[in-house]
Formats: structure tokens, C-alpha cells, sequence
């Protein structure tokens, strides 16, 4: 049999918390009613009720939220006013009021930062120029730190790289002089200077590429006017007959350039005409010579060698 009078005052204690705006304790209260006397509907009634009160007081809270930070949103403190509605948003997760306004919130927040962001590089970027222009032996200095003050950030490690790449073209266009002479130990010194600022530097590849290129041309034409003149001077000494020295100077240009076929073909006659040439000197020497050696050998015999 129920207890009607037990229900009554179970419900009065439930309606105390009510009207105290002790939600929690009566809507658990009200749960174990349910659980215990599940045919007793108006405990049912009751949840529900309590519901309603939640979501009318949770609604009139949200409210209130929403009216106190209407100045933050003239004065655009955009993170505020985020940090508050995810709060919010926790207590009432299917509230699309909230939803729109976190959206919104998000999106302000977005473009602020962006511009926040453009206005710090554009800051960054005239105060670098500055010291590149007044005092360009500072300028490592000031990136280092700017770099150790933002760990991380990749705008300023794009500001940093191009303030480098800066600095190497300044110091490339103070050398221009250096830079067209031949004087390619000190330029490549220079060079190794330069990769201590950037060693990955494109515009550093691309000027050593330059150098040795040039470098190369010189050579070439360098090797180019010696061999020539080289060639000229063996048909000289060809005619005069200086086979030796012809044969030097091919061996000297083929040390140059080992293909060079002309040097090659003279190389050969100036050998042969060579031999040629010391066989009958020595010949020649032995006749002019004969008379005073057949005196000797009669005088003394020893002297000579018998083969």
C-alpha cells in the first residue's frame, strides 16, 4: 500500500530545494524517488519541472554572461571574450546561441591576430632595415636575439632569412671591386665569410658558381694564348733547326693540353730529326777530331778503351 503521506512529504522536501535554487539536491533527490517508486508519476513531474527550472535559470546565467562582456567586444579583446564562452559552452554544450557567438569570436580573433601578426613584421622589418643601413655590423646581433625571443615562429625565422640574405647582398656589392679582379684567394676568403652568416645561401652558391666560372674562362683562355704562342714558336725553331728545344716546347704543351694534335705530329719529327741530327754531330766530331786521337793513341795506348 502507498504511503501518500511519505510521497507528500518527500515531495514538500524536493520543493524546498526548489524554491532555495538548490537544483543538484533536488533533482537528485527527486532520481531516487523515481528509482525507488517508479509507479509514483509525480515524482516524474516533478524532474521535470526541475529541468526546466535549470535550463530558465542556466539561460537567465548565460544572459547575464553575455550582457557583461558586450563592452569587450568594442573593445575587440577577442580571447577574453572566447575564454568566457567556452566556459559557458561547458555547461550548456547544445546552446547554438553560444555556438554562433564562439564562431563569431573565433573569426575576430583570427583577423586580429593576422593583423597583429602583418603589424609586427612590417615593425620588424623597418627596424632591421634601419640598422642594415646605419650600423650593418649590428644587424647579427639584433636577429639572433629576435630568433631567441620567438622560438619557434616561423614569420620570424622568414624575417631573419631575408634579412640575412640582406646583409650578403650589402657586403657582395661593397666587394664589387674584389669580386672582377683575378685575385681569387682573397675572393674565395671572402666567400667563406659570407657562409658564416647564411652557409645555405642561394645568393652565396650562385656568386661562387660565378667565380669559378669566370676562373675557368681565364684559364681556358689563359691555356688557349700559350699553346697558340707555343705553336708559333715551333715553326721557328723548326727552321732553325733547334730540335730540342722544339721537342721541349711540345712536351710542355701537351702537359697544357694532351690533345693537341699539331704538338703531338711536331713532337714526333723534332725526336727524329733530333737523332738525326746529334748522330751526324758526333759523327762530325769524330772525323774533325780523328788526327789529334790517332797522335794520342800512339803516345799512349792506355788511354783508350778496345772493343
Amino acid at each position: 500500500m502507498a504511503n501518500f503521506a511519505y510521497f507528500d512529504q518527500l515531495e514538500q522536501k524536493i520543493n524546498f530545494f526548489l524554491t532555495e535554487k538548490k537544483y543538484k539536491e533536488a533533482f537528485n533527490l527527486c532520481k531516487e524517488a523515481i528509482v525507488l517508486y517508479p509507479d509514483e508519476g509525480r515524482f516524474v513531474k516533478i524532474k521535470n519541472r526541475i529541468e526546466q527550472a535549470v535550463e530558465s535559470e542556466n539561460e537567465k546565467i548565460i544572459q547575464e554572461k553575455l550582457d557583461q562582456i558586450k563592452p569587450l567586444w568594442k573593445e575587440e579583446k577577442y580571447l577574453e571574450i572566447l575564454k568566457i564562452l567556452k566556459a559557458l559552452l561547458a555547461g550548456s554544450p547544445n546552446n547554438n546561441k553560444l555556438k554562433n557567438l564562439y564562431l563569431k569570436g573565433e573569426n575576430a580573433y583570427r583577423k586580429q591576430y593576422e593583423k597583429l601578426k602583418e603589424e609586427f613584421k612590417n615593425q620588424q622589418r623597418k627596424r632591421l632595415n634601419e640598422t642594415l643601413e646605419k650600423n650593418p655590423g649590428q644587424l647579427l646581433d639584433e636577429l639572433f636575439t629576435l630568433e631567441k625571443e620567438n622560438p619557434g615562429n616561423q614569420e620570424v625565422k622568414n624575417i631573419v632569412l631575408e634579412m640575412e640574405d640582406k646583409l650578403i647582398a650589402n657586403k657582395i656589392a661593397g666587394k664589387k671591386e674584389l669580386l672582377e679582379s683575378n685575385k681569387y684567394d682573397v675572393i674565395e676568403n671572402f666567400i667563406d665569410e659570407l657562409r658564416k652568416i647564411d652557409k645555405f645561401s642561394r645568393r652565396i652558391q650562385d656568386l661562387e658558381q660565378a667565380i669559378k666560372t669566370r676562373k675557368l674562362e681565364g684559364e681556358i683562355t689563359q691555356t688557349k694564348e700559350y699553346v697558340y704562342g707555343g705553336e708559333k714558336y715551333l715553326d721557328t725553331l723548326m727552321k732553325l733547326e733547334k730540335f730540342d728545344k722544339a721537342i721541349q716546347v711540345c712536351e710542355e704543351i701537351l702537359k697544357v693540353n694532351p690533345n693537341n694534335q699539331l704538338a703531338k705530329e711536331i713532337l714526333e719529327k723534332a725526336e727524329e730529326k733530333y737523332h738525326r741530327q746529334v748522330k751526324y754531330q758526333t759523327a762530325e766530331a769524330i772525323l774533325k777530331n780523328y788526327p789529334t786521337l790517332k797522335t794520342e793513341y800512339k803516345q799512349d795506348k792506355n788511354k783508350f778503351i778496345k772493343l
